[in-house]
């Protein structure tokens, strides 16, 4: 597992001291797997909420990433669209996985009172499938090549 370079100041949350890889996924990742493991004061009772939304941002920007070379065009579907035509492209296995990761981390990115948010074991578990999805696309976007369709 990869440890993420932050350094945090006293009124501040997350400072990225290395600009240029801020917005990466597998950075998003980092970060919020460093909120659960070691929350800010800043994001007290919030950061399984902060978690999943960095979460669901690293998975869209991978999957963003994914259709620009896979099948240009289809990032502008909706997401449940892209996720449906994800099956035709990707290990059915995994594609689940990210998929259930994806509703999971929209449930706890809408927030109402009379919900809890989730556990972090279920963040983890979301955030190691989206590192997963994120490796695997990494290499499809590396080739610049489209994945041959599964059907």
């Amino acid at each position: 597992m990869r440890s993420a370079t932050i350094t945090t100041g006293p009124a501040t949350n997350l400072v990225e001291t290395d600009t240029s890889t801020r917005f990466l996924p597998n950075r998003l990742v980092d970060y919020a797997r460093l909120l659960i493991d070691s929350p800010h004061p800043d994001v007290a009772g919030t950061w399984p909420r902060v978690s999943a939304v960095l979460g669901r941002q690293a998975l869209e920007i991978t999957l963003s990433r994914f259709w620009l070379v896979a099948e240009p065009g289809v990032e502008d579907a909706s997401m449940r669209a892209q996720l449906l035509c994800l099956s035709e492209y990707l290990a059915p296995r995994l594609v689940t996985r990210v998929r259930y990761a994806w509703h999971g981390f929209s449930a706890a990115c809408h927030h109402h009172a009379y919900e809890l948010p989730p556990m972090s074991t279920e963040i983890k578990g979301w955030l190691n499938d989206v590192d997963a999805f994120i490796k695997t696309c990494d290499a499809v976007v590396a080739k610049q090549t489209p994945p041959s369709r599964n059907c």
